[in-house]
This record gives C-alpha cells, sequence and structure tokens, in this order.
C-alpha cells in the first residue's frame, strides 16, 4: 500500500486498526514480521509496532526466535469458547 492510499484511506477506528492487524494473519501464513503485517493490514509501520506490542502484552500474539508473529494463547482460547465444537481441552 502506497503512502498516499494510507493518506486518502478514510480513517479506522483504534478497534478496526486492532481487527485489521488480527486479519492480516488470514493472509500471510500464520507467522508474519512486523513489515508484512503492517502491508496486510494497510496500517504504517509505527502503528503496527504499537498496536503489536499492546496485543504482545495482552497474550493475543507470540513472537518466535526469528522476529515473526503469530497468533497467541488469548486469540485460540477464544476461538474455542466460541464455538463449542472446536473447544480444546
Amino acid at each position: 500500500m502506497s503512502a498516499d492510499s494510507l493518506i486518502d484511506a478514510p480513517k479506522m477506528t483504534a478497534a478496526g486498526r486492532v481487527l485489521a492487524l488480527l486479519g492480516a494473519f488470514t493472509k500471510g501464513g500464520g507467522r508474519l514480521t512486523l513489515s508484512e503485517i503492517s502491508r496486510h493490514a494497510g496500517l504504517t509501520l509505527t502503528t503496527t509496532h504499537r498496536l503489536v506490542h499492546e496485543v504482545l502484552a495482552w497474550e493475543g500474539l507470540e513472537v518466535d526466535e526469528c522476529g515473526k508473529y503469530r497468533l497467541g494463547p488469548k486469540i485460540l482460547e477464544l476461538a474455542s469458547t466460541s464455538t463449542e465444537g472446536l473447544r480444546l481441552a
């Protein structure tokens, strides 16, 4: 996404930015760099960095030894409690 696209795009709410960040993982094969998250989510790198660290602190994301991010235990817990058939033991 170009800088012009980011400027012309309507301003997302805070919730919209977090949802875009999480939605990026549907496009990236499960493990993404910060730059890949930023690109897939349509967010600036500085916004992505800030939000990723907030979601990491909440345990919604994890980071591996290569610096790639993946969905964390909180997201998996939420998913498993919302669908009876997918409940984790």
